[in-house]
């Protein structure tokens, strides 16, 4: 397979693909830590099939080395860099599955920008909703010292899904094509239109809570500049609700987030392929009409010499 065409990105956080099209984002916007948080958190995406990899990466805040005096709470390290003889602080990750149980924990050096990045891969027979958590290592005994406010400041988290995918099979005049969709939401009606060149589908969970869909829709079937439509509204290219995670020569991944409870989602291209040729009822309709009406033809012959003779 090709790769995707390679994208800029537009003032407006959106992409313009090589062939002109405005298009999704590939990466979610990065959140960036402050002066109310030291230290943030993220994933590469918001759900996952079991057995991939997962990238968690942050960045702590600037001014976090004055804010706490430097060296004499942070655990620091001598920058992992050729030439320098700076020293950086220390991150500790930490992943847990849906039932608490930590499958990942791994400590990161903070680069010269104040950046780290850790990856794991997942269990292959596990889950569920799965949580990161961040923390900014501090020397032996030091976190006691610092007031509650502060020691809450030093660490973040975020959730994602791990979910396998089902394929919804689509018929078509060129053949059945497999849409892959994964979700912790409930997913019902998948639809294709060929008409208004379009998928729909419903997605439902707990109200309060946060839902996230990944479909993989293949160009053959639905192409062209794609949007998002959720309850009829459609979520704009800069959103950081919809990102491209994957595009190939053969199709396109599009991961969709929502606030939950219930809503449809349709995803709209400019080109897709047409509907099944139509039942070979209608040409067996035919022949038996055609039958019908010979059947009629005779019968008339048939009893106009008598009907005749009645009315003399």
């Amino acid at each position: 397979e090709s790769s995707a065409p390679t994208n800029m990105k537009t003032d407006t956080g959106s992409e313009i693909t090589t062939s002109g099209q405005v298009s999704y984002m590939s990466a979610h916007k990065k959140v960036n830590a402050d002066a109310n948080g030291f230290v943030s958190t993220q994933t590469e995406r918001n759900i996952y099939k079991p057995g991939e990899q997962v990238k968690i990466y942050g960045s702590i805040w600037n001014g976090l080395f004055q804010q706490l005096g430097g060296a004499k709470y942070l655990a620091t390290v001598p920058l992992n860099t050729a030439g320098s003889n700076s020293m950086t602080e220390l991150i500790t990750v930490k992943v847990q599955d849906s039932n608490g149980t930590v499958i990942s924990s791994q400590e990161s050096q903070v680069d010269k920008n104040g950046d780290y990045l850790i990856s794991f891969n997942l269990p292959q027979d596990s889950t569920g909703t799965f949580s990161a958590e961040s923390m900014i290592e501090t020397k032996a005994g030091v976190l006691n010292s610092l007031d509650v406010s502060t020691g809450a400041k030093l660490e973040s988290s975020t959730a994602f899904a791990v979910q396998n995918p089902d394929n919804y099979v689509v018929a078509t005049k060129d053949g059945n094509f497999d849409v892959a969709v994964s979700s912790n939401s409930t997913v019902t009606n998948l639809a294709f239109n060929p008409d208004n060149k379009m998928i729909s589908f419903n997605v439902q969970g707990k109200s309060g809570t946060r839902g996230v869909t990944m479909i993989t829709i293949p160009k053959a079937l639905l192409i062209g500049q794609l949007q998002v439509l959720i309850d009829g509204s459609a979520e704009p290219y800069n959103s950081n609700d919809v990102i491209v995670s994957s595009e190939t020569s053969a199709e396109t991944t599009l991961e969709i987030n929502y606030h939950h409870s219930t809503h449809v989602i349709t995803v709209t291209g400019t080109q897709a392929t047409e509907a099944p040729a139509e039942s070979q009822t209608v040409p067996e309709f035919g022949s038996l009409a055609t039958v019908a009406l010979a059947v009629s033809i005779i019968l008339i012959i048939t009893f106009s010499p008598r009907i005749r003779n009645v009315t003399r």
